[in-house]
């Protein structure tokens, strides 16, 4: 594999940007506007697997910043410490 893959830009790889992953937005958008009734079959199963996208869209993101940290991480380094920046304060 190349460093190409590893620069990928996944919100424009996004699962969201394919035709069943745009269906599913669109229909899950209707929902939440209240367009189309939140309590039937097809609403909660649409519901459910919108999350299940936006899981394995995460998925990959997480897995594309660890291949970036382990790009980064220098081998004589035996230990991260942790800043305050990266504990999100």
């Amino acid at each position: 594999m190349g460093d190409d893959i590893y620069e990928m830009d996944y919100n424009e790889m996004s699962l969201f940007t394919t035709p069943f992953g745009q269906l599913v937005q669109k229909e899950k958008t209707d929902i939440v506007l209240g367009h189309i009734k939140n309590d039937t079959n097809r609403s909660k199963y649409i519901s459910n697997v919108n999350d299940s996208i936006y899981a394995i869209s995460q998925s990959f993101l997480d897995i594309d910043l660890t291949i970036k940290l382990i790009k980064f991480a220098d081998p004589k380094i035996k230990s991260f410490k942790m800043t305050r920046v990266d504990r999100g304060e």
